[in-house]
């Protein structure tokens, strides 16, 4: 299997996004939203 590292930018945000809030609510039942958590959408300034 090849792997391909880049550097995490903003180009699958929506894919993250859904992924962590996935975690964040199912796996481990914390109450948080997307607005709770705006460094998600720029990805890219808090990196």
């Amino acid at each position: 299997m090849k792997m391909d590292i880049q550097q995490l930018d903003n180009t699958y945000s929506e894919e993250l996004i859904n992924l962590i809030l996935t975690i964040q609510q199912k796996e481990f039942n914390v109450p948080i939203t997307i607005e709770d958590q705006p460094d998600l959408k720029e990805i890219e300034i808090f990196i």
